[in-house]
Order: structure tokens, then sequence, then C-alpha cells
């Protein structure tokens, strides 16, 4: 698909950004929202915060077992393949989107809260910081370019003049030459750096 696909300058990049400034900010709270209340969650609810805790170990143990390389190529899918379901199934209204943004940040925020009651903030800053300031950012990109497909659904059979296929492919061009890059680097971070700090 990428051969299909003319490569995006800089000039492309900050305007496609810029045309979706609405659906970022939309995107950030309900990722943020959900983390706040997930936060919170873990705070009061112990039951909840012990079986994080719990999985979290055992996700831990099955990670400390995969070479540097092995962890970057599974964090990399992992996020490359959600990112473009979640533009790809925006067609659907931008349901998935906000259940994605709903359920990731909820998920994100018990964690934290959970791990942070255990080994401190800091612990929780090192675990995050190093990849997550690359990763976020594009899982939010993601998701709001999937909630202005699903808007421009919704513009099209309500009668407006879209073209669906035009916004499907500047997704993909937007996917393919800036977010999985991203996300590449991050995965790599995130294997290299935040798991020497945090194994």
């Amino acid at each position: 698909m990428s051969m299909m696909l003319e490569p995006i300058n800089s000039r492309y990049l900050l305007d496609y950004l810029k045309s979706l400034k609405v659906y970022l900010l939309t995107a950030t709270l309900m990722m943020l929202i959900p983390l706040v209340m997930g936060v919170v969650m873990a705070n009061f609810w112990s039951l909840t915060s012990s079986n994080v805790i719990l999985d979290i170990g055992e996700f831990f143990e099955w990670i400390r077992s995969l070479t540097p390389p092995e962890m970057t190529l599974m964090i990399f899918l992992n996020n490359a393949v959600k990112s473009l379901l979640v533009i790809i199934l925006g067609v659907g209204f931008g349901l998935v989107p906000v259940i994605f943004l709903t359920f990731n940040g909820m998920l994100i925020g018990v964690v934290i809260g959970s791990v942070a009651k255990i080994e401190g903030i800091m612990f929780v800053a090192k675990a995050i910081l190093p990849h997550g300031v690359l990763e976020l950012p594009m899982i939010i990109i993601s998701s709001a370019i999937g909630l202005r497909i699903g808007r421009t659904m919704i513009n099209a059979i309500g009668g407006a003049d879209t073209d669906i296929m035009c916004e499907i492919r500047n997704a993909m061009r937007m996917f393919i030459y800036f977010i999985m890059p991203l996300l590449l680097i991050a995965a790599i971070i995130e294997a290299y750096i935040t798991a020497a700090l945090v194994l």
C-alpha cells in the first residue's frame, strides 16, 4: 500500500495536524478523563489494585524472557496494529476510537495508581516517560484520525458532499510515513531503555 501513497513532507504534516486539532483535543480528553478515574479507582479499591499488581508481575516475568529485538518487534507490532485498526474502524461512526480511548485511558490510570502505591511515582515515571513521549501522542493522533473518519461517514450519510476514500487515503499516508516510524522508535526505546530502567 505504501507504494501507492505519496510520501508526506513537513508542510503536509503540519497542515494535517492543524486540521485535526478539534479531534486531537477530543481524543486527549477521552483518554485523560478515564485515566484520572483509573488512578482514583486504584487508590480507593484495594482489590482492583492488588489484582493489577499480580497481573503486572506476571507480565514482567514474561517480558524478561524476551531479548531486546524480540521485545521491540512485539511492542511495535502491538501498537502499530492497534493504531491502524483504530483508524480504519473509525468508519463505524467513530465508535471504536471512543471505546479504545476510554478503555485504555482507564487501564493506564489503574496501572499508574496501583504501581505508584507500591513502587512510588518516580518508578512510574521511569516506566512510562522514556517511550511514552512518542507512543502516547501517536496513539492519540491515530484515534483522532479515526474520530475524523467517523465524522466524515456521518456527514456522508447525512448527504454532505464528502470524499471518504480521500479521507482514508490521507489517513494511511499519515499512518505509514509518520505514525509507524515513530511507533518503531518508541518500541526501540521501550525495549532498550525503559526495560533497563524498570526490569
